[in-house]
């Protein structure tokens, strides 16, 4: 553990504006439990209490942008001083007590909001385990279902704290009629009239009054009490209600004693329950101080990073924290990578002045203490840190303050400080602002790389930022270190605020001088003054930046391009394996249809043979082969039609049809032939039957091949056959009967309405349903069906041969 002094500490919090942060964390707390929490515990001490505090965090992010912020019908107050002191046999107000019952409810609704949601989300594959205290400390619910028989959260006692309080109140409640309807003739008596001030009622001292005009105050006889203060008014209790109002004393005290005694008892209850409720409180704590760094993190739409056992400090696209919570288009805010650890621990930022080095500096330290404080922080995902300790910084008041504000001499101080032999930098994150500046440049410099090579030596990480040209040189040849620089535009003289790492800045003065208007003549004379090793170190920096620049724009543009044809790999592969799931659907929904086809072909068989038996043997005999070949038929019907649809189905293109071409619609399993195109709607109407449908091209595919005309068809014919009375139609997808026996009525009535859809579609004029004779619900609700159904033009019962009153034969219009 670090020996760093307490106020060496609090300085360094102080210039990386954490007090700052800390303010805007507290803001998101709901109890004063998760702020004394916060103040108690703010910082954590090792990796595995950081870890376990921030997957927590996230796992209270993830379930507030889910499920929202529990609702809470009033404020938490802080109960734990009237706890301690109920723990010590103290008694406890109605108020008090009122804010114990109020924390019990409110602080159990934020419990089971987020144990809820917590345990919605363990069901899911990324199991969240993170909340599971949540679940094992349930709300006290005995002692609040006690208190709210006793008091309201406001802290009004209830009629049922006990009998004898219900009994005093309700007595108080007469007494105080019995007084009013005392007082109410001297107010509606005309007599008295002149003698009141007001026609009222008041009171003074729990006694009721009038209010009587002081040269009439003869006229009403009896207790005189307290006049105004003007002297006009003085208020009289009459003579007829002064026993009243005596009783009503006694009463009030009684009902006061009661109310003591209540309180006590009430107090010994909770003295037995003082731990399990400071518990509770504690609970309250933990969830809000980590509902509260929740808060924060959806704020800055913060990430977790990962915490390294290692000193490393690897953060990708961070942005500062304070600048994000103070700006409200979080694109103004620029973000970095920030890159220390491993073979390079030292990091020395160059480049102008408001170029953003002071900005980094601060980033970089917050994020160290967000993370020890269990905070997410302001990173893409897969950012990497350590837990620095301590996190050291010597930084100005502002980035822009001038130098005289912070001296040389209070600069060393610090230095002094940071490199006291009792402190331990082994895991310290040191980060210093101008160093050695405000002195002769050539001793700074010097001052400068020996303190860089101390705070190197000591281990930890190490930035700065500089001006000093020896310490890029330094930075060059030392292998631990690592040059940075803040990139500056010089064409449109402004700052980027982008962090180039591994290529030193330059502080672009004469560059900047030259652009605002200063003479060549004077510019020549300020470049030939530059030594010659330092004009070349500055043009070669200037075009090592200029070469930066395009070539991170050229990776900006392959970086786009690599993921503009990734996220087009992604949608290709996303619709093949769409269009693929819904082949297997749409094969699996025709297996069943085709199965039920069969099904009901094999029925129509059973019942064409049913009715040759009552014809010549010679007319059975002409049928019986085609029956035959319709079993085989009726056998080779899957794995035929099967084969077919698995084949590519050609795609269809709106400029390819053409009115006249024949069509399908998957989607109704309907052939028909194109009547017109709307391009612009991507839409065909097809006419299938007698019927004009709208269909989707996408819900289109052409059976055989493009082009081909549909000869014009009116209804189906049958092909009739006599001797053996059987009528056969051609091409139809139903048949003439639809048997619904046995089953509920619900159930039949929409397979009689599916049936007459598809036979009238097919162009039938006449069907039969079977239902049977049965109980006769079922033949009467059909029957009531088809009195209304637009399918019906006329019904009647079956022939007594073709099975009589259990059968509706149906004649379509």
């Amino acid at each position: 553990m670090s020996t760093v002094s307490e106020h060496i500490r609090r300085q360094s919090l102080n210039a990386l504006e954490w007090p700052a942060i800390f303010d805007r964390l507290l803001e998101h707390c709901r109890t004063p439990f998760g702020i004394l929490t916060w103040e108690s515990e703010t910082f954590l001490d090792g990796p595995d209490a950081i870890r376990r505090h921030l997957a927590e965090v996230d796992t209270l992010k993830i379930l507030l942008l889910r499920y929202g912020e529990p609702v809470l019908d009033g404020e938490i107050p802080d109960i734990r001083p009237a706890l301690r002191r109920v723990a010590k046999r103290g008694e406890l107000n109605a108020r008090e007590l009122g804010q114990i019952l109020g924390t019990l409810v409110e602080g159990g609704k934020m419990l089971r909001h987020f144990s809820k949601g917590a345990k919605k989300e363990s069901a899911r594959k990324d199991a969240m385990t993170a909340l599971d205290w949540l679940h094992d400390f349930p709300c006290p619910e005995a002692v609040r279902e006690q208190l709210a028989g006793i008091i309201e959260p406001g802290g009004d006692m209830l009629d049922s704290a006990s009998e004898e309080l219900a009994r005093l109140r309700e007595s108080r409640r007469s007494q105080r009629n019995r007084i009013h309807e005392g007082l109410q003739k001297f107010l509606h008596t005309p007599e008295y009239a002149q003698a009141l001030q007001d026609p009222i009622i008041t009171e003074r001292d729990g006694r009721y009054v009038l209010p009587v005009r002081v040269e009439f105050k003869a006229k009403i006889p009896g207790v005189v009490h307290a006049g105004s203060s003007s002297g006009a008014t003085i208020f009289v209790e009459p003579c007829g209600v002064v026993d009243l109002n005596n009783r009503l004393q006694e009463i009030e005290a009684d009902l006061h004693r009661e109310i003591r005694r209540v309180l006590k008892e009430t107090s010994a209850y909770l003295q037995a329950h003082a731990e399990e409720l400071l518990a509770f409180t504690d609970l309250l704590g933990r969830l809000d101080k980590r509902t509260a760094a929740a808060r924060l993190a959806r704020q800055l739409e913060a990430e977790a990073p990962k915490v390294m056992d290692d000193q490393r400090l690897a953060l990708k696209q961070v942005r500062h924290p304070l600048l994000l919570l103070n700006r409200p288009n979080r694109k103004e805010v620029v973000a970095n990578d920030v890159l220390l650890g491993g073979d390079h621990r030292t990091m020395v930022i160059t480049g102008p002045n408001t170029g953003g080095k002071t900005v980094l500096l601060k980033t970089a330290g917050l994020c160290a203490l967000m993370v020890r404080a269990g905070l997410l922080i302001p990173a893409a995902e897969g950012s990497e840190i350590a837990v620095f300790d301590p996190v050291l910084a010597d930084i100005g008041d502002q980035q822009n303050i001038s130098q005289d504000l912070s001296t040389f001499s209070a600069h060393l101080e610090q230095l002094r400080a940071f490199l006291d032999p009792q402190t331990d930098l082994s895991r310290g994150l040191v980060m210093i602002d101008e160093i050695a500046a405000g002195t002769d440049p050539a001793e700074g410099a010097a001052l400068a790389r020996a303190v860089l090579d101390e705070l190197h030596a000591r281990g930890g990480l190490t930035i700065v930022t500089t001006h000093l040209g020896e310490l890029k040189l330094e930075a060059h040849q030392h292998s631990g270190y690592l040059n940075a620089s803040v990139e500056f535009d010089p064409e449109n003289l402004r700052p980027t605020y982008r962090l180039i790492l591994g290529v030193p800045g330059t502080s672009n003065a004469i560059t900047i001088a030259r652009r605002l208007g200063l003479s060549d003549s004077v510019i020549e004379k300020a470049w030939s003054f530059l030594s010659r090793p330092h004009r070349e170190s500055a043009e070669l920096i200037e075009e090592l930046e200029l070469k930066n620049r395009k070539l991170e724009e050229e990776l900006s543009k392959a970086e786009s391009y690599r993921k503009s044809t990734q996220e087009s790999w992604e949608k290709v592969e996303w619709t093949r394996q769409q269009m693929e799931s819904e082949k297997r659907s749409s094969l699996q929904q025709f297996k069943h249809s085709l199965k039920d086809r069969i099904h009901q072909l094999e029925a129509e068989i059973r019942h064409l043979r049913k009715e040759l038996q009552s014809s010549g043997a010679n007319a059975v005999d002409a049928v019986s082969g085609r029956l035959k070949n319709i079993d085989k038929q009726a056998g080779g019907i899957f794995e035929d039609t099967y084969e077919e649809i698995g084949k590519e189905t050609p795609r269809l293109n709106l400029d390819d049809l053409k009115p006249g071409d024949e069509a399908r619609s998957k989607r109704w399993n309907l052939k028909g032939e194109v009547l017109a195109v709307d391009a612009d709607a991507g839409e065909v109407i097809l006419l299938a039957g007698n019927m004009k449908v709208t269909v989707p091209l996408a819900d289109l595919e052409i059976p055989t091949a493009y082009g081909k005309k549909l000869e014009k068809k009116s209804k189906p014919k049958r092909q009739e056959k006599t001797g053996g009375s059987v009528t056969l139609a051609s091409d139809l997808d139903v048949g003439l009967e639809c048997n619904v026996m046995g089953m509920r009525v619900e159930q039949a009535l929409e397979k009689v309405q599916e049936y007459l859809d598809k036979a009238s579609l097919a162009g039938y004029e006449s069907v039969g349903i079977i239902h049977g004779h049965g109980t006769g619900a079922l033949k009467k609700a059909i029957r009531q069906y088809l009195e209304e159904s637009p399918y019906a033009r006329r019904f009647r019962p079956g022939d007594p041969t073709g099975g009589g009153d259990g059968k509706t034969i149906v004649e379509l219009g």
